[in-house]
């Protein structure tokens, strides 16, 4: 099939560093590019479009039957879309090609309610080497199939499309517990292995949810669980080992800067390949070749057949050998362009014609063995063109991501714009809005003492929070130039010499204060610590911006007594204390991380007179709202600003904090979604019916302005377009922002201007517009950095860092660095002082997926005599019977335990090593030696799982104990739903390095 090439298409191999190429990689990436495209034009038969599985690098006498791969001819028909684009194929003979191909795949293509099987027949699109229908390759062909539609929008090409994708019925496909089969047999039904945790369906899902004809529901989106997560270098992300499964969604779905209630998918995808990179880099003290200029590991070829390698976590079977897979960088170019593009022109450079010819890389190579795989493989290829010409040209994205259907799936999956620049139109718009609520601002100061009136009512009494508030938004005022200098510093020195006059307890003053004489108002005889802090973190922030205020603030800052409030026996912030009655409200505290109220623990820790305990005992129970994690009181509290509030003058990130309030703000657009509203916000304020809708009182139809913008720097585009809505509704004033709240049932207005309101809203658009600005000035105070010092979130914050995931739950130990668990064995004495280990999911997951039916965990301990090793564990699972055979009992429900005698690391079926198997009925194996039987044992059932009990005589493991002697070992619990076959297996300490694994070190000692 050689000869079906366009007229006039493929100028072979441009000349690499032309004179006056604009991009020094430009030669080198349509060499590699075309000799793709090649591949699919040429290894194709014409007459059906089907395109072979795999061909020979060099294009020598093919040597495969007649495979076509349905995979393989999604990104096929993508990669000839890209051909036309860039000039190297016919447009006629191309758009031929493709119409053929979907013609044969609509009329003459077997397949079952629209799914295809895996591998068929090039001439008749038969089923071959007894595959399966697959989800996740017809998903990849529709794939390729929309981006056709797209590519020849208006043509028969596009009707054909349509059918094949609108036939494709997807519910048929989903297993009991909701999630994607991987595919069904006719011979035995639907696979047993189903799309449950992070891989490369991502696609499958979302095409699967837009669909219009046979969706699946929303819901089927959040049934595959987000893990397992990683730690590598410093960087936490969803982990898959080969590196192709983050890179074959992620290459026709754009998913940069989007999020759903998770993660940040694209973000994912460049962490793991930059821990990859790392790991080896790591591994070159093992395999010399490796580092920064050789990386990259995918399923490939191999010399023991096709394995699924790669890592981070490094597989250990299969076990790096040694051998690179190019097509990892390939289809990482989109992602990691200078890493991925480097790494390619190395081996290109380096390896020359050895690994490369007329369809480029040879699919994998071993730089230390001289080892060379002779195929390509076409999905390997696909998405190496692919990610290349979303680096150069965004092509895949942009034509894809035209679909209406997926775009409809991406807004049913929940996903959010978080790029964090805007254009230039939206940010004059948020200026413009700036300097209307300044103008609001201003408006609203008391004439004599400078300082603000509650809201536009103008009745007079002031509170603290309101001028903390008011005071930092003067700074901002400044910030955004909608002031200038002198101006802003009348401003601050009349409000302090008002402040000044201020009665006071214990350097507290009181909640509120009456405007013309400057007294504690009746109406209120309480004094709050969050008050106080809010008006304190106001003070401070002006005493870093205008060095001349620091010495009327440094005294009313020092006066104040924070271990009045605090409660030891408690450990936590007593609320407020009545000046009348001069008792505190031991009803009322402050337990809150997620509320306003944490900006006064800071103050109190960081004042030096409260222990920074307190602010550890700050409650973080999670709740769950739209599928995102976010800490209470959340909507039973105040709303966005309890969550926000703090953060606008500290620098929260990487805490809990603000990964919770960035999820609550995520849940609040979800909420406004699920509701069909055009508009969201939803925190304390005004009612258009009257009344103050604060603790407790948010009502789904009242949403407030000053609610999103609190999220500006977390979701600028979104902010700005419910903004623009808001406007749109009549809810903005032509002079003075936005009014204070909106009931979007009826569309009243509460035609209110709270100024703390519109004072959060200033303060929240400086930070974003003038990079942190105001907060700048805040974190430069010696308070702040005393504060910071002494607490451990900001001190080292659990969230900071490279992080792909919005969860709240803390990143793994970083397997870059973890130190190797140990244990201790002490002679035999009948387990009295034995020293127990627990194994549970949350330490010790090692791969397949938790449910309420393999939801295990196990117990063990070593002891020893001079004939013995002894081994004890107690497991608790629901899943205890084994129908396999002894030498399959590893498929089942079993506790392994792997031992390397010699400490010099385990390889894989190495005889020198061992690998046990236990199981109920007494049921023992050893794999690796064949040893049998290897021990002696007793596997018997309990009422939550089994016990085994173990007797290793040291001459099966050719050890001579005495006190002292170390060897590694690492127990690993298998346990299997019976319902449906999915798999959980829990491994001690198992640490691929290399062709070696490092266990667990156990040491023998006599007591």
């Amino acid at each position: 099939m050689k000869n079906h090439l366009p007229t006039f298409l493929f100028i072979l191999f441009l000349a690499a560093g032309a004179p006056g190429a604009e991009d020094p990689n430009k030669a080198f990436l349509d060499e590699l590019q075309q000799a793709g495209v090649r591949f699919f034009w040429e290894e194709a038969n014409p007459d059906t479009g089907l395109i072979y599985d795999r061909a020979r690098f060099d294009a020598s006498a093919h040597p495969h039957d007649r495979v076509a791969s349905m995979a393989g001819l999604g990104f096929g028909l993508t990669a000839i879309c890209i051909g036309q684009e860039r000039g190297w194929l016919d447009p006629d003979e191309a758009y031929e090609r493709v119409l053929t191909t979907l013609r044969f795949l609509a009329d003459d293509m077997p397949h079952v309610r629209g799914f295809y099987y895996h591998f068929v027949d090039i001439d008749t699109g038969e089923r071959r080497w007894n595959s399966e229908l697959s989800s996740i390759d017809t998903a990849l062909l529709i794939a390729g199939v929309l981006t056709a539609r797209q590519y020849y929008k208006g043509t028969e090409v596009e009707a054909l499309a349509t059918r094949i994708y609108e036939r494709v019925e997807w519910p048929w496909m989903l297993t009991e517990r909701g999630v994607f089969s991987m595919g069904w047999k006719p011979e035995e039904g639907f696979l047993p292995h189903y799309w449950g945790y992070y891989s490369e369906h991502k696609i499958l899902t979302l095409l699967a949810m837009g669909s219009p004809t046979h969706p699946v529901e929303p819901e089927t989106w959040h049934r595959w669980r987000r893990e397992p997560v990683v730690t590598y270098g410093g960087r936490t992300f969803l982990a898959c080992p080969p590196l192709f499964t983050h890179q074959y969604s992620q290459n026709w779905i754009d998913f940069r800067n989007r999020r759903d209630a998770y993660a940040d998918y694209h973000l994912n995808t460049v962490l793991a390949t930059r821990a990859q990179r790392d790991m080896f880099i790591d591994l070159s003290d093992v395999f010399p070749a490796f580092g920064k200029d050789l990386w990259g590991l995918t399923a490939s070829d191999s010399p023991n057949g096709y394995v699924a390698w790669g890592g981070p976590p490094m597989t250990a079977d299969p076990a790096i050998d040694g051998t690179v897979t190019p097509y990892a960088a390939g289809g990482a170019i989109s992602v990691t362009p200078d890493e991925a593009i480097h790494t390619l022109r190395h081996m290109w450079d380096t390896y020359g014609d050895s690994v490369r010819d007329r369809y480029a890389f040879s699919v994998a190579f071993n730089p230390h063995t001289d080892w060379v795989a002779p195929d390509v493989i076409g999905i390997d290829i696909g998405v190496t063109v692919m990610a290349a010409e979303n680096y150069r040209s965004e092509f895949v994205w942009n034509t894809f991501m035209k679909n209406p259907e997926i775009q409809h799936a991406m807004s049913l999956a929940g996903f959010k714009d978080i790029a964090p620049a805007l254009p230039e139109k939206d940010q004059a718009y948020l200026r413009d809005l700036a300097k209307d609520t300044w103008r609001s601002i201003s408006d609203l100061i008391h004439t004599e003492s400078g300082l603000p009136y509650n809201d536009a009512n103008r009745i007079g009494i002031t509170s603290l929070n309101h001028i903390g508030l008011y005071l930092t938004a003067i700074v901002a005022a400044e910030e955004l130039g909608l002031i200038d200098e002198d101006n802003a510093a009348q401003r601050i020195i009349r409000a302090l010499r008002s402040i000044q006059q201020f009665a006071t307890w214990n350097g507290f003053p009181a909640n509120w204060y009456v405007l013309d004489d400057l007294s504690p108002s009746e109406s209120d005889a309480w004094i709050s610590p969050t008050e106080t802090a809010i008006f304190a973190a106001g003070l401070m922030t002006v005493a870093a911006s205008f060095p001349e205020s620091q010495a009327m603030v440094q005294p009313l800052l020092e006066a104040i007594e924070w271990e009045r409030f605090y409660d030891e026996e408690r450990n936590v912030l007593i609320g407020g204390f009545h000046r009348e009655t001069q008792t505190f409200n031991h009803d009322w505290t402050l337990p809150y991380l997620a509320a306003d109220s944490r900006i006064a623990a800071f103050m109190a820790v960081a004042s030096g007179r409260v222990p920074a305990e307190l602010w550890d005992a700050l409650g973080r129970a999670v709740t769950t709202r739209h599928h995102a994690e976010y800490m209470r009181p959340g909507w039973s509290g105040g709303g966005l600003y309890m969550a926000f509030m703090s953060g606008l003058w500290l620098d929260e990130q990487g805490t809990p904090a603000l990964q919770s309030a960035r999820n609550f703000a995520y849940a609040q657009m979800r909420h406004a979604d699920h509701l069909g509203y055009p508009v969201w916000g939803w925190s304390a304020s005004d009612s258009p019916t009257g009344g103050f809708l604060g603790w407790g009182r948010l009502r789904d139809e009242i949403v407030t302005p000053h609610a999103s913008v609190l999220a500006i720097e977390h979701y600028p585009a979104e902010v700005v377009e419910n903004l623009r809505m808001l406007d749109f509704m009549d809810a903005r004033d032509p002079q003075y922002g936005f009014f204070d709240a909106l009931d979007v049932a009826s569309g009243r207005l509460a035609r209110n201007f709270m100024h703390r309101h519109q004072c959060m809203i200033l303060i929240s658009l400086a930070n974003y517009l003038e990079d942190h600005a105001v907060r700048n000035h805040f974190q430069s105070h010696p308070l702040v950095h005393q504060g910071r010092s002494r607490i451990a979130d900001f001190r080292e914050p659990p969230f900071a860092g490279a992080r792909s995931l919005f969860t709240l739950q803390p990143s793994p130990d970083d397997l870059q660095s973890r130190e190797q668990k140990q244990v201790t064995a002490i002679r035999f004495d009948d387990w009295q002082h034995a020293e127990w280990i627990d194994m549970t999911p949350d330490e010790s997951f090692d791969s397949g997926s938790r449910t309420p039916r393999n939801e295990a965990s196990a117990r063990f301990a070593f002891a020893w005599d001079d004939d013995h090793l002894y081994f004890k564990a107690h497991v608790v699972t629901g899943a205890v019977e084994n129908e396999y055979a002894p030498e399959e009992m590893f498929k089942g429900n079993c506790l392994e335990l792997f031992v390397d005698p010699q400490n010099d690391g385990l390889r894989w079926g190495n005889t020198d090593d061992l690998q046990f198997g236990f199981s109920v009925e007494d049921r023992i194996w050893e794999w690796f030696g064949e040893r049998h039987p290897p021990v002696s044992a007793t596997v018997q059932s309990t009422p939550d799982g089994y016990t085994v009990q173990a007797e290793i005589p040291w001459t099966t493991l050719n050890v001579e104990a005495e006190s002292g002697t170390l060897l590694q070992v690492s127990p690993a619990l298998h346990s299997v739903d019976p319902s449906d076959r999915t798999f959980l297996k829990l491994n001690w300490n198992w640490e691929p390095v290399g062709p070696v694994v490092r266990l667990g070190l156990l040491e023998l000692r006599d007591e």
